[in-house]
Parts: structure tokens; sequence; C-alpha cells
């Protein structure tokens, strides 16, 4: 038996533990991790001079419970030869990479780019989790025109809401989700809408009680409340991934971005979950939901910050250490100059693993071509 204080505890690949633990008034919850790039957790970051007993109690849950999977990652070609150069042949399948950058540096772009090209290779959908209301309705029916221009495809588009007034007034554990637009292709783009504080609630899905006075919405852990997802596949992202009633089969996901959480759960409008921690609920969600399909790709695209006090060191992923630490592939994306009608745009990494080696940065345009 894992220590009862444990709501959640994941088993990764390439030897990567990680849990949410619950302090012993049951007030607020901690996300620990333990991976061959370290060791972290909410209450004291890296700083382990501190006294920390969540990693006791994430070590006790790897001895009694813990196995190491391992698990050789491929990957999904792309026309986007620089990413196939620094990531080795292409998006890796089974773990997740990020794309970050400042505004307008062509990492959605890239990444729907990159999600079509997954279609073209596996006959299969990519699902596109929409939280910044944008890209999906201006940004996705224009790129896939001009891929299937390009390429001669015949991919369409389709759109999901999560219905978050229904399941407040419902409160049951299935999330109603309702089809807004369905261009009914073999192989489509399913973008599924979580454009509001509301519905990105609904991602974290965690025990707790939600108070909507219709300008406020607050969130509080009380002791003894029921969890909203029991278990991982009742989350929403995995209920359409997992969903064998529809017939629908996933090459992988974008989730655009992270940074919408960071911004929602760092104010003052919520009191549970911390940012840190809200964040770590989705990115071991959707790490746990790769293991399990590991033939499915998975980007995360988050906003780029530049470090404190420190501007001419460059920029790192928005969200804290957190979001910094939850990856092996993190590429920095730049917008560099226009060439006519082609926008040139530098890929960088910011992290690989060693075997891979080419640290390099790499160039490549946009234009009415699409993405080269």
């Amino acid at each position: 038996m894992i220590d009862n204080s444990v709501v959640d505890f994941y088993n990764l690949p390439n030897y990567d533990y990680r849990a949410i633990i619950e302090s012993s008034d049951k007030s607020t919850l901690y996300s620990s991790q333990v991976s061959p790039l370290g060791h972290w957790c909410a209450c004291v970051g890296y700083n382990f001079t501190k006294n920390c007993k969540h990693l006791g109690i994430l070590y006790q849950a790897i001895e009694k419970q813990g196995k190491v999977i391992k698990m050789l990652n491929t990957n999904i070609p792309t026309s986007i030869k620089a990413l196939n150069q620094i990531l080795g042949d292409g998006i890796p399948q089974g773990i997740l990479t990020w794309f970050y950058g400042k505004p307008q540096s062509a990492k959605t772009t890239s990444a729907i780019w990159a999600g079509l090209d997954a279609m073209k290779e596996t006959k299969q959908n990519v699902l596109f989790v929409d939280m910044e209301t944008g890209a999906a309705r201006h940004v996705i029916p224009k790129l896939i025109k001009r891929y299937n221009e390009k390429f001669d495809t015949d991919f369409g588009i389709k759109y999901y809401k999560l219905e978050y007034r229904k399941w407040i007034a419902t409160k049951s554990g299935v999330v109603p989700i309702r089809t807004l637009y369905d261009d009914e292709k073999e192989i489509q783009m399913v973008v599924l809408d979580i454009s509001g504080v509301e519905e990105a609630l609904l991602t974290v899905g965690k025990p707790m009680s939600i108070v909507d006075s219709g300008t406020r919405i607050t969130l509080q852990r009380k002791a003894g409340t029921e969890e909203l997802f029991k278990f991982i596949w009742d989350t929403p992202i995995a209920q359409i991934v997992a969903n064998s009633q529809t017939g629908e089969r996933f090459a992988g996901f974008i989730f655009d971005s992270l940074s919408v959480v960071s911004k929602d759960f760092g104010n003052n409008n919520q009191n549970y979950p911390s940012r840190d921690t809200a964040q770590s609920f989705i990115i071991n969600q959707l790490a746990y939901l790769l293991s399990e399909y590991y033939d499915m790709f998975g980007i995360m695209i988050a906003h780029a910050s530049y470090k404190p006090q420190a501007q001419d060191e460059g920029t790192t992923i928005l969200g804290g250490k957190s979001v910094g630490h939850g990856g092996k592939y993190i590429l920095e994306f730049s917008r560099m100059e226009e060439r006519g009608n082609a926008t040139i745009i530098s890929v960088t990494p910011f992290r690989l693993p060693a075997s891979l080696g080419d640290m390099s940065g790499k160039m490549f345009q946009i234009s009415d071509n699409g993405v080269e």
C-alpha cells in the first residue's frame, strides 16, 4: 500500500517518477518529482537544504509500487527539415516535446504543421487543445488549406467544446463535450476548446469544491471531498483520445498553451490549486497518457520569459521550474527576419537528451507555401 497522503502516483518512462501529495491537514497538495534530471518539490523547489518530507513519501511510493518502464521512443517524420535535424528524424513519440518562444515566433504554426505531417504519415487524427481562443479559429483552417493544396491531402477540422455550465448543473463524473462543427472528413484535426478559466478547471480535475458567484470562481480543498476524476481516463483529454465509441484514432496531441494555465492559476481568482500544482497536474496527466499510448506524440506550447534580473542571458519557459523541469525535449523558437513573402524562424535546442548531440540552431521559413 502507498502512503494514503499520495493522491496520485505516476511511473513514467525513462526513470521518471512523480506524485501529488496531500498535506497532513488536507488543505494543500504538493507536486514532487524524481528523475535523471534531478529532484524537485513544489514546497522547496530545488532547495533541498530545507526539510522536505514529500520527497521521502515519494521515495516510499517508488519502493512499494514503482517499477521502471523501459520504452524505445520512435519519431514521426515532418516536412520541416529543421525539426527533423534537431530532434532526430521527427517529433518523438511516447514523450512530451516542448515548443516555447516569444509571441509570433511560429510556435503554434510549426506545431500545427508538424501535426498535419503526422496525420499524413499515420492516417490518423490529431487533437489540438486550444486554451488561447485564436489559433483554432484563425490559424488552423488556413494551414489545413495550404497543406491540402501542397500535398494533395483532404484533411478537415472538427471543433469540440467543454460545457462547464452543464457539468456544474449535473455534477457528472463524465465531462460533457459538445460538437460545434465537423467537416466530416476521414482524417481531421480535432480542436478541443478550453478557452475559459472555467473549462481550465476541468483539466485539473482533482478533489475540490467550486464556488461560482458569476464574477469570481473560487476553488477550495476540503477534507472528504470526492475526486472529480478518480482515474486518468476520466480527464477530458483522455476521454476524447480513448473514446472507443467514436472510433477516432489519434496520432498525437498539441496543447496550446500551458502558459494560460500559469496565468489563470497564478492570480487571485483561485485559492486552489497553486500555479505549479495546476501545471503539474496537466503535465503529469499528458505524460502518463503518452506512456500508455506510446505511439502518440505530444507537443506542449509555452510562452517565453526573461530570467529575473538577467535579461541579457536570454529567455526561459514561462511558468517556473515545474514547467522547465517537465520535459527532456525543449525547443526555443525565435522570429528572425522577413525575406519577401517569407518569415525566417530560428529553432534552438534548450534541452535535449545527450544521445542526440546536436545542440546547434537551425533555420526554416513560413510562406504562402506553408512551413519549410
